[in-house]
Order: C-alpha cells, then sequence, then structure tokens
C-alpha cells in the first residue's frame, strides 16, 4: 500500500509539472483543473487519490498558486535528487548514469555515510578554523569510515544534508557545525547492502 503512494507520488509530482507547463498563463489553477486534466488524459487512478486523500488537495493548490519557473526549479532539484538517490540502488544505477549522468553520489560521501549508519553515532561534525577551513572534530569510527581526502568533507556533508540523509544541526560560536543522521540515511544504506 505503501509503495502505492509513493509511486504515485512520483506521478503526480510529474504530471503537476506538465499540467503547470501547459497552463503557463493562466493564473488561478486549483486541484479542480488539475483533476479536470488528469480525468482529460485519463489517469483515473490518480483522480481518485488526489480527491481522497486529505489535505492533498491544499498541497496541489499552494503548488500551482506558485510561479512557473519557481514551481519547475523545485521539481527540477526533486528529480536530481530522486536520480541520485535511484543511481546507488541496485538494477536503477544504469538508467540513472544514462539520464542525468551528472547526479552521481561521490563514493567519499557514500564511505561517510555508511560509516556514520554502521558506527551507531548519531551525528558528525566539523571546526572551521579561523582561516575558513573545515576540519572534523569527529567522524564515525565504524567500520568503513575512512575518508580519503577531507578537501571535500564538508561538500560531502552538505551534500548529504541537502539530499535529506542528514540533518544540519548546531553551528557553535567556536565554528562547530554538526551532521545528524536521519531515518532516511540508515534505510539507504541497508537498501544500498554490502555495495558502496
Amino acid at each position: 500500500m505503501a509503495t502505492d503512494f509513493v509511486a504515485a507520488f512520483a506521478t503526480i509530482v510529474g504530471l503537476l509539472a506538465n499540467f503547470r507547463q501547459e497552463r503557463q498563463s493562466q493564473q488561478e489553477l486549483t486541484h479542480r483543473d488539475f483533476i479536470e486534466w488528469l480525468q482529460n488524459h485519463r489517469h483515473e487512478q490518480l483522480v481518485e487519490i488526489v480527491t481522497r486523500t486529505q489535505g492533498l488537495q491544499t498541497q496541489i493548490d499552494d503548488l500551482l498558486q506558485q510561479n512557473f519557473s519557481v514551481l519547475a526549479a523545485k521539481i527540477d532539484t526533486a528529480n536530481d535528487l530522486l536520480a541520485r538517490i535511484l543511481g546507488r540502488v541496485e538494477g536503477f544505477q544504469g538508467l540513472s548514469a544514462s539520464l542525468v549522468p551528472q547526479s552521481q553520489f561521490s563514493s567519499q560521501a557514500l564511505l561517510l555515510l555508511r560509516g556514520l549508519v554502521e558506527s551507531k553515532d548519531e551525528a558528525v561534525c566539523l571546526m572551521r578554523a579561523a582561516n575558513g577551513v573545515a576540519s572534523p572534530c569527529r567522524i564515525p569510527s565504524g567500520e568503513g569510515a575512512e575518508y580519503e581526502d577531507e578537501r571535500f568533507l564538508e561538500a560531502d556533508l552538505e551534500f548529504l544534508a541537502d539530499s535529506g540523509l542528514l540533518r544540519r544541526g548546531f553551528k557553535g560560536v567556536d565554528g562547530e557545525t554538526s551532521f545528524h543522521l536521519t531515518r532516511g540515511a540508515v534505510q539507504f544504506v541497508n537498501a544500498l547492502g554490502a555495495r558502496v
């Protein structure tokens, strides 16, 4: 059942983008317009989901009120994130690499994430020196936590946070920044299995 809603979510996001692009000139679009469009394009199952899922119509209305270019940018970001994640799931690597070649996780970012999950630590932190250079004040100690090139540590942590796999935490007065593990990260690493 949850899988059906995840698939419906991805489909609705894509179709919302198509619908909004077709109707760029129209200002006052609502979920009713979208439902009608879905019916005209014979997406009966999605019509049922949109009409029966509490709160979904309001969320669609909110998205449709956004400027088209803002909405398109958000959808591009979501698609890029999905491609990055699917690019590491067995069976989807080739598809992701072919369609969105620039959307690959760095192997160091994956090692860092796997190390954090396997170490049972809950956070990674960075200390920013007076010269602006960031260095780890605590990195995961678990197996597989080797981090080869610290020059990219901050960029990989920011990427993992932007991907929703880590959550940004405190910023200390000493320049310390923390990045905390999310449930999504644990599920993602578990889905990858032994492979990085």
